[in-house]
Order: structure tokens, then sequence, then C-alpha cells
């Protein structure tokens, strides 16, 4: 349920909102929120040092962070899948070439690769998408690469090879249908590390630039006003902690469904 709430939110962010997220009001900047004393029912969450209204911040900012996390991890699911699936049926040398191009991309750090690639071709979003698209791929690669390795030794694809289907042919119609219910779980557990990603580096201010509201860029934003107005900063890294939490049991949940191994 909560899981649909955020996707919500995220889908219908422009409806939802009962302030401007953008606008400036000088003359309103740093209310507290509705529940503490000066707070405003108009401004639940309060307000941050520019007067713009948290809660519709935080409504745009699950949006943009969520929405770039989404694309990144697609990115990462698809480079990981192909190269596991490619490196389980052909075996040999390309197998070795795949594991040992894991090997190194599990080495490096994916912030530091990352902020080199930020370096290197600026902080555009498709840019920063792509970026995001190869933290964790190797994880992908590593699980698809073992489920295939299982999965092709199976009569049904003995029996597709004896009539002479293709490697392409055997990866689309067999091997991709087999291995969907463990990729979906590590889809759902892998959301949350690459969300705190791209928090991280929006955070830094190497991610999503002013003034697009991010959830990361918010909590960085609100590191100066912390003694004098802390909800700037706790209101979106609270709105983080959920995201996570939720999908993290979703996550979860689709393991305990999908795994035939984990005995009710």
């Amino acid at each position: 349920m909560l899981a649909v709430l955020m996707a919500v939110v995220a889908v219908f962010a422009p409806w939802l909102t009962p302030h401007d997220p953008d606008a400036t009001q000088m003359l309103a900047r740093l209310k507290p929120p509705a529940f503490m004393e000066g707070g405003e029912l108009n401004h639940v969450f309060g307000t941050d040092q520019a007067g713009r209204d948290l809660l519709s911040r935080c409504i745009y900012g699950v949006r943009v962070s969520v929405g770039i996390a989404l694309f990144g991890l697609v990115i990462g699911c698809l480079i990981g899948t192909t190269l596991g699936v490619i490196s389980g049926l052909f075996g040999g040398i390309v197998d070795r070439a795949i594991m040992m191009l894991v090997d190194v991309f599990i080495s490096v750090p994916n912030l530091l690769i990352v902020l080199v690639g930020v370096a290197a071709f600026g902080t555009d979003i498709i840019v920063l998408v792509f970026l995001i698209g190869l933290a964790r791929w190797e994880t992908y690669a590593r699980m698809v690469r073992g489920q295939v390795l299982q999965v092709r030794e199976m009569p049904y694809i003995e029996a597709s090879r004896a009539l002479g289907a293709s490697r392409a042919w055997i990866a689309i119609r067999h091997v991709l249908p087999n291995i969907a219910s463990p990729l979906i779980v590590l889809l759902t557990l892998n959301f949350p590390s690459i969300l705190l990603l791209e928090s991280s580096l929006s955070f830094l201010g190497i991610g999503v630039q002013p003034p697009t509201a991010s959830l990361g860029s918010m909590v960085g934003d609100g590191r100066d006003h912390l003694i004098a107005a802390w909800w700037v900063a706790v209101a979106p890294a609270l709105v983080i902690v959920a995201i996570t939490f939720v999908v993290q049991m979703l996550g979860d949940w689709l393991r305990d469904v999908m795994d035939v191994r984990i005995d009710d």
C-alpha cells in the first residue's frame, strides 16, 4: 500500500502539491511545521530559507529522485542482465573476460565512478542517469550468470539446441523467463542503494542542480540551518528514509513470495 502511495505521489506530483515548489516568499522564510508553535496549516512541513513550501518541494523531490533512481536502475539491470546472459551461455574466454570486468567494477566504489563521470561529462540529468545506471550492474551480471549456468543444463535447453535454436532464441525464449523472479527481487533490493547514491550526489551539489527540487539537495541546503530550523533538512531526510524502508520491505516480501526455497 505504501509503495502504491509512493508511486502515486511521484506520478501525480503536479496535482498534489499545495504550492509552487520553486515559488519564494522571503516574508515566510523558515516557518516551522504546522504542529509547532508559529506553524501554519498552509505550510504543513514548514518553509525553507527562501520561503518555499517544504511539503511541495518534498513531493517534487520524490518525483525527481525516484525517477532518476528508477531509470538508473533499469539501465544497470539491462547492462548486467545482458552481460550475465552472454557470459553464462557462451562460457570460455567470453565468460572469463566479462567476469574480469565485473571484478574490476566490484573493486571500485560506485560513488567514485560517478564522480569521475560527472567531472568528465557534466551534471546534466541524462548524464547523471546513465552514470547511476553504471552503479551495481555487476550484481545483476553475477546473479544472472549463476542462474544461466543452472538453467542451461536443463533438458528443454538441450532439446532446443538439438532442434537448431540459436543462443539468442534460447536466451529470450527459455532463459530470461526462468530467471525473471530472482531478477525482480534483486531490482527491488538494489533500489534503496541507488536512491541513496542519487541523494548523496545531490547532497554534495553534483547531482540535480537548483532550482529543481531533489531530496538530497534539500538535505544539503538545510544543513546550514540545523540549529535554528532543523525541519528544513529533517523533512526531506525522513522522506528518503521512508522510501528506502518501503522499497526494502517490498523486496523482502517479493523474495519470500517468489523464492521457492524459503519454507513457510
